[in-house]
């Protein structure tokens, strides 16, 4: 069974990849029209950098056995 924030994590990384996708789109359609996309492309910004965020908790998550610490794994070089 995973653990209730784990699923939140990812249900969460998910809705942020969609709303990216939607601004991205958003974005484009207003540079075709000429419109200034300044506000619009820094807020995109701070979401992508919240969706990385959310990608790293998922990951401490993913490694942590319930209710205890996380596990250590060793990375090869």
């Amino acid at each position: 069974m995973r653990p209730a924030k784990l699923d939140w994590v990812r249900n969460e990384i998910a809705r942020m990849r969609r709303a990216i996708r939607t601004l991205e789109r958003e974005i484009q359609m207003l540079k075709r029209a000429v419109i200034p996309t300044v506000s619009a492309e820094l807020l995109l910004t701070r979401m992508r950098a919240k969706a990385d965020d959310l990608c790293r908790q998922r990951e401490v998550l993913r490694q942590t056995p319930e209710g205890g610490r996380p596990r250590i794994t060793s990375q090869a070089a």
